[in-house]
């Protein structure tokens, strides 16, 4: 899908991408609401918020009005449940994948990050047996620092290189590997985490194969930078960004499709 955008500063995937996901959730939003009763709860609120102003100096009839409204503003809360649970899903999926797109920056020539090593329960050798190999475009600068509390062993990198490098961790005999990614360029997908293969783990980190259940190694992490998306010389987070033109895109839209929100 982002393909047409690789030559191109993040701003404009994440815009294309927020606008398309603002006009899918709002017809989605239409075909599992029931928009009739939307419309009639939006009019009862209407008509008794008009009814406020005009019996302002009424104490009863506007304490009246003033109930009907939390009344059928709870009713049309009520109908908004069953289009969002419908729709909850799918866009926490895209957003985990999305924040593999957006929400990290490849690491840039000459800029050095933490990899960091986490050996499972199964692993009984010490932390000393964990070796480090790496291609000719990375370069280890620090000797490994070993944490025997969390069984972790981290190392200090430096990219020499631009592309896809291939890091090997070998321990008991058994060699891992993990992708690094270098780029001068903002707009490509890294995954920081490498993970051992259960559940919540893949779908939090989807962004390489995992490891098998019965893995000596738990995880393979390399610390990327994070991500700010430029917009006209300002920058903030992606998800900023993606909420504010997905929302303005529903509300500009939902008089063409038609939709009661």
């Amino acid at each position: 899908m982002f393909l047409p955008f690789q030559s191109l500063a993040p701003f404009w995937p994440l815009f294309f991408i927020s606008v398309l996901t603002g006009i899918l959730m709002l017809l989605g939003f239409r075909y599992t609401s029931h928009q009739d009763k939307i419309r009639k709860e939006k009019e009862k609120i209407k008509a008794h918020l008009m009814e406020m102003r005009i019996f302002k100096d009424d104490l009863a009839i506007l304490m009246s009005a003033f109930m009907n409204v939390l009344l059928y503003n709870a009713k049309y809360i009520k109908h908004l449940i069953r289009p969002m649970l419908f729709l909850i899903l799918p866009m926490v999926f895209m957003l985990i994948h999305l924040n593999f797109w957006f929400g990290y920056r490849p690491l840039k020539m000459e800029e050095a990050a933490i990899l960091s090593v986490k050996l499972s329960e199964k692993e009984t050798d010490s932390l000393s047996n964990v070796e480090i190999e790496v291609d000719d475009g990375i370069f280890i600068e620090t000797p490994p620092l070993r944490i025997s509390e969390t069984r972790e062993v981290n190392w200090r990198i430096r990219v020499k290189e631009p592309g896809v490098h291939t890091v090997k961790i070998k321990t008991s005999g058994v060699t891992f590997q993990k992708k690094i990614i270098a780029s001068e360029k903002q707009f490509k997908p890294v995954s920081p985490r490498k993970v051992v293969s259960n559940f919540w783990d893949i779908l939090l980190n989807p962004g390489e194969k995992p490891f098998s259940k019965n893995s000596l190694v738990k995880e393979i992490a390399i610390n990327y930078p994070s991500n700010k998306i430029g917009f006209f010389g300002w920058k903030t987070h992606w998800l900023i960004l993606f909420f504010v033109s997905s929302i303005v895109t529903g509300f500009a839209f939902k008089g063409f499709f038609d939709v009661e929100i």
